[in-house]
């Protein structure tokens, strides 16, 4: 049992670390009243992308527990990723004005 959790902390260790930084991504979204793209975003790679791979690796090349975490870690790593992009390109002083007109008819 040990050598099993030796083996899968790397990469738990990286799904902890795209984990975080997605959630500050969703945060982000979230204020700016653009949630749906993380919506879209996640339904896509968990979908589209972790579940394909963490079978393909888990059961098809027998990976185990290893397969089962890389597709999940990949995905949310690529979430991080999308959303990242997707917030490096926001036009922020066009943010900050929809906020305080989402604000004065609220």
């Amino acid at each position: 049992m040990v050598d099993l959790v030796a083996k899968v902390l790397p990469l738990c260790a990286a799904f902890q670390l795209f984990d975080a930084l997605a959630a500050n991504c969703n945060g982000l979204l979230r204020g700016l009243g653009k949630q749906e793209i993380g919506g879209w975003v996640n339904l896509f790679c968990y979908y589209v992308v972790a579940m394909p791979i963490s079978f393909g690796t888990g059961f098809g090349l027998h990976w185990e527990l290893q397969g089962l975490w890389s597709g999940v870690a990949l995905a949310l790593g690529l979430v991080a990723a999308i959303e990242g992009w997707f917030l490096y390109k926001t036009n922020w002083e066009q943010a900050v004005e929809d906020a305080q007109d989402r604000n004065a008819a609220g």
